[in-house]
């Protein structure tokens, strides 16, 4: 909560212009131990990996100013209607296929949405001020015990893949 309203959840960052505006300390997580330079590394990479915050450094980041990529999905429906009057009363049965996220069945990379690696890739440290230059410390997170990761990843959820269904209906 470095500027003090009492909710460190909504402090926007400040995108560094270069390792040497980078502030963190060493930490040890899961017996395995971060350094500076590996965060400093680690971030840096980070930063010039996604183009929200490469074009952005030197400044902060703005509230929902990185934005999710555009998935593009499509449907197929169609309905085949066969009907008969009998006196009357019309009977009819209908037999419909829907198919969903049709483009992720002909290509498995189309219609994938994608998902945040993690919200907060950096948090202050445990000493939250350097003694010396009185700079905030941070600390890189991890993502399954490693500071190399991209800001997104492919979505694994049942809307990242195309899926069909089949119905019958009678009707009188």
């Amino acid at each position: 909560d470095l500027n003090g309203d009492g909710n460190a959840s909504n402090d926007l960052v400040y995108i560094p212009r270069n390792t040497g505006e980078m502030n963190f300390e060493q930490y040890t997580s899961n017996g395995v131990t971060f350094t500076v330079a590996a965060q400093k590394e680690a971030f840096e990479k980070f930063i010039t990996n996604d183009p929200y915050l490469k074009n952005n450094r030197g400044s902060y980041a703005t509230r929902n100013g990185a934005n999710y990529f555009m998935v593009p999905r499509f449907d197929f429906s169609t309905v085949l209607e066969i009907f008969k009057n009998i006196g009357k009363e019309r009977h009819t049965i209908q037999l419909r296929a829907d198919i969903f996220n049709v483009g992720n069945m002909l290509n498995s990379s189309w219609g994938v949405g994608y998902n945040t690696n993690n919200s907060s890739p950096i948090s202050l440290g445990s000493k939250t001020f350097d003694p010396v230059t009185n700079q905030p410390l941070y600390r890189m997170a991890a993502v399954n015990g490693s500071l190399d990761y991209p800001t997104f990843r492919m979505g694994t959820s049942l809307f990242d893949v195309w899926q069909a269904q089949f119905g019958v209906r009678y009707s009188f």
